[in-house]
């Protein structure tokens, strides 16, 4: 009987002295722990071997455990020229172990040019709350996965960085595979390569999914950037030389590296519950959604967080207040696209990092008991977030679009559809009616590949009135005739009045007087009392908003607007008032991303807001307004 294949990888293990590398590797191949392991003296090799999900070759992973002391680390030039994959291991609770890292690297890169690294943060048992931000942002910016560790608890972490190594193993082997054949045979299709190129591979299996786990707060496999490497029916046959791809995790193994806390489901699914009660008339509070236009400072945002729960506990029993934490942001042309897309707001655009800081964040606001509310931009992203948001929003450029009205669809969440940028009702009416039936459609599936969906419709959806370039349509007239058309579709639903945007003529200051006008109509006896269910309101900290420097924007317009500081929008390097400012950030790699870029803080990026002040009033204003609606002796809408 012929003996298996076994695919072999060498993995040289290396890093400052008594980091704890001997344990790690210890753990894994013999699941022991020793607290009185001694310091390796030059290298000592362990090896094990592993199945991964998918491969029919087993991998055998050799590992070289180096002497942490740096007069051994010229002796050990033999073992880095030979190894595939190189773990860099700092000590988590001796933070001077991480500035030997980049040391370390340059040891290893100067023998080998071809090792892929890893980083690899140990003793988290030591340093269970312990901000890694720094690690995830070298390991960002260097390409490299990040995992954290405990060889003392040992567990899944070990197994899961083991298992992404593996991986990693199986897909080197495949790019040689891969290169040797194109060598071979240019004349298929794909030029020659050149050295230096990087090769996604085509093949049916799974090999670029990474394995579950706390690895996945960092990034497992996938940062490698891989140009397509596929025949083409082009002339030659070249690859496509547009796109650049990078894989993600997928939806299910995001999920369970950031997970939500018990209070922050509870919290999630009661904003749920009462924000499509409101929406369908069998509970007579109002709908608030407020919040920032977008969030670009997470600490700002929790900030904020903080400040409304507080005040929606003072009008619960008239207001049932969401917080908007729109972490995507459409464009007509270009510019910055939201927190998702660049988290560190120089147009790096990383957005594996964007994902685990928009969950994050979701995560934190909700556990503090706020209920969060978003726009669903890309189709794509929204399985990423979706069980952490009570309700959402379709935009007015997507709401004539079939994917997200199938996505509606099927979403156990009310859903928003704004009318269209020119103020065309109509469509968001008919984006309703087709979301509330069942549909059947290719969509990404939780766990990564594609997946045909079969969705039962989504009674809770309902539209958004929020002006356009026609004129705003606040007013008695434009509710009127949304109403109009809604009971003509059969649609006994509420609607939510957008004080922003069109209807503010996008001046955030004329918010407070749309707001006026909706609290007028509902303290009347009109048709339109309770036919307004919901208001939203752009509100910040502070006032206003400012511009992202010029060196950011693709487009100078997009950077050289300013404004006069009366107005409440802010120039960047316009220092504010002493009261406004912060000396001091969070550590959180987003805050400090924008304070180096000189933003003003609880300010906003995009759009103008309202600032705490006026948004307590408002909401103040509409307690009020519910007070006076219930006094009417009937439901006019009867």
């Amino acid at each position: 009987m012929p003996v298996p294949k076994v695919l072999v990888g060498k993995v040289i293990v290396v890093g400052p002295a008594s980091v704890g590398k001997t344990c790690l590797v210890t753990r894994f191949v013999d699941d022991v722990f020793d607290a009185n392991t001694q310091s390796t003296l030059g290298c000592d090799s362990k090896e094990k071997t592993l199945n991964v999900t998918g491969v029919a070759e087993p991998v055998k992973l050799i590992l070289y455990d180096t002497a942490g002391q740096e007069r051994f680390a010229q002796l050990a030039g033999s073992y880095y020229r030979q190894a595939d994959i190189c773990l860099l291991c700092f000590d988590l609770s001796n933070a001077a172990s991480f500035d030997q890292i980049k040391w370390w690297q340059n040891q290893v890169a100067q023998h080998n040019d071809r090792a892929e690294f890893v980083l690899v943060g140990t003793k988290q048992d030591l340093a269970p709350k312990l901000d890694v931000s720094f690690a995830r942002r070298y390991a960002n910016e260097n390409g490299f996965p990040f995992f954290l560790t405990s060889s003392l608890t040992g567990g899944e972490q070990i197994e899961f960085l083991f298992h992404a190594v593996a991986e990693k193993v199986v897909r080197i082997a495949l790019q040689r595979q891969m290169l040797q054949q194109q060598t071979q045979h240019s004349s298929f299709g794909a030029p020659v390569p050149t050295e230096g190129t990087d090769y996604g591979v085509a093949v049916a299996r799974d090999y670029d999914r990474p394995i579950k786990g706390e690895c996945l707060h960092m990034v497992s496999l996938n940062l490698q950037r891989a140009y397509c490497a596929f025949p083409s029916d082009s002339p030659g046959g070249r690859a496509p030389s547009r796109v650049e791809i990078m894989s993600v995790p997928s939806a299910e193994e995001i999920h369970e590296s950031i997970p939500s806390s018990k209070k922050g489901l509870e919290t999630i699914v009661k904003g749920r519950r009462e924000a499509s009660d409101i929406i369908r008339g069998i509970d007579d509070r109002l709908l608030v959604i407020v919040g920032p236009c977008s969030v670009h400072d997470t600490e700002a945002a929790r900030e904020y967080a903080k400040k409304l729960k507080e005040v929606s506990e003072r009008y619960r029993d008239e207001l049932v207040v969401i917080m908007r934490v729109y972490y995507e942001k459409p464009r007509s042309t270009v510019g910055w696209k939201g927190l998702l897309n660049d988290p560190f707001l120089d147009d790096t655009c990383q957005v594996l990092e964007g994902i685990n800081v928009t969950r994050e964040l979701l995560r934190d606001i909700t556990d503090m008991g706020v209920p969060v509310a978003c726009e669903f931009v890309e189709a794509a992203t929204t399985q990423y977030f979706e069980d952490l948001v009570s309700w959402a929003a379709v935009g007015a450029r997507t709401v004539e679009s079939q994917p997200h009205r199938q996505l509606a669809s099927g979403l156990d969440l009310p859903i928003g559809f704004k009318n269209s940028t020119g103020g065309d009702i109509a469509v968001a009416v008919d984006a309703v009616i087709c979301s509330g039936e069942k549909h059947t459609f290719l969509a990404p599936s939780s766990k990564g590949g594609m997946c045909v969906v079969r969705s039962k419709g989504n009674k809770a959806t309902h539209v958004v009135l929020r002006g356009g370039r026609t004129g705003p349509n606040y007013g008695e007239e434009g509710v009127t005739k949304c109403l109009g058309l809604l009971r003509s579709a059969g649609l006994d639903r509420g609607v939510v009045v957008d004080c922003s945007h069109g209807n503010s003529n996008k001046d955030y200051r004329r918010q407070p007087l749309v707001l006026d006008e909706v609290c007028r109509q509902m303290a009347s006896s009109s048709q339109t009392s309770t036919a307004i269910t919901g208001v939203m309101i752009e509100s910040n900290l502070f006032e206003g908003s400012q511009k992202l420097p010029a060196s950011f924007n693709r487009s100078p317009s997009l950077a050289s607007e300013s404004t006069d500081s009366s107005s409440g929008v802010i120039t960047p390097g316009t220092p504010g008032s002493e009261e406004e400012s912060r000396s001091e950030l969070s550590s959180n790699e987003v805050t400090c991303a924008a304070a180096k870029l000189g933003l003003k803080y609880g300010v906003s990026i995009t759009d103008g807001c309202v600032g705490w002040e006026t948004t307590e009033h408002m909401l103040y204003q509409l307690s009020q307004a519910v007070k006076e609606r219930r006094k009417m002796p009937t439901n006019v809408n009867e």
